[in-house]
């Protein structure tokens, strides 16, 4: 299976942009979950940072949700 992308340029240069660089969007959003995970469970932060950890843990996840992006299992 193939698939081929068409962008008008210099006009849709945003969504080709978008298009090239998918993959490091989703490397960064992999990251900054990561980073979440492992902030509730950081020793040395207190209860409030950890809390504060899972909340953008679970934030980040809803807009994942609402808008179907997959980027981990």
């Amino acid at each position: 299976m193939r698939a081929t992308l068409r962008f008008d340029l210099p006009e849709e240069r945003e969504e080709y942009d978008c298009a090239v660089a998918g993959s490091d969007y989703k490397v960064v959003l992999e990251q900054l979950r990561n980073a979440l995970i492992a902030g509730t469970k950081r020793e040395g932060w207190n209860e409030e940072q950890q809390l504060q950890a899972g909340y953008w843990l679970d934030e980040l996840t809803g807009l994942c949700e609402d808008w179907e992006v997959t980027i981990w299992d």
